[in-house]
């Protein structure tokens, strides 16, 4: 999904668009290699993209699409590295990306917009998927809960949380 939304927001050139990821794969311009479990690695780069934004910027929206299914095992067979590893990746990247978002942006008078990408996991559940369904329900409830706050700002900024069915 996530090359897939570069690629088509790359089509426009009145749009800059950059991604943070591991890896680079398709050797996309304007790209951060950055781990998503570690937060000293991927939050500095992502405040000096924000920091570095043009002042004739109309609008800016940041696409929390980073996750991962892993691990995939029933209660009491989880990993819990691989446990961990999916919270920081599916639920503490998100927040904490959306949080230094906001705490940049909040007051400034262009829209500004997040987009989480969800799962119908996070509505149905799927055995041995416990993990995966947990973190993306924590970030639909997230995005409603965050558009409660920002509903009290003089300039709010707008959240989606989107399931786009099967990949």
């Amino acid at each position: 999904i996530g090359a897939a939304l570069y690629r088509e927001l790359m089509k426009h050139s009145e749009n800059r668009v950059t991604g943070i990821a591991r890896k680079n794969r398709e050797a996309f311009p304007s790209f951060i290699e950055s781990d998503l479990t570690d937060q000293k690695a991927y939050l500095p780069h992502f405040k000096k993209w924000l920091e570095t934004l043009p002042e004739t910027a109309q609008s800016v929206t940041l696409i929390n699409n980073a996750g991962s299914v892993e691990p995939i095992e029933q209660v009491g067979a989880l990993d819990p590295l691989k446990t961990h590893q999916s919270l920081l990746l599916n639920i503490e990247a998100p927040l904490l990306l959306s949080n230094l978002f906001v705490e940049t942006l909040q007051d400034r008078p262009f829209t500004r917009r997040i987009l989480n990408i969800s799962s119908g996991a996070a509505r149905n559940p799927y055995s041995g998927w416990s993990i995966y369904c947990t973190t993306k329900a924590a970030i639909d409830h997230f995005s409603r809960t965050f558009a409660l706050e920002q509903s009290e700002k003089p300039f709010p900024i707008q959240i989606a949380s989107v399931a786009p069915g099967v990949i």
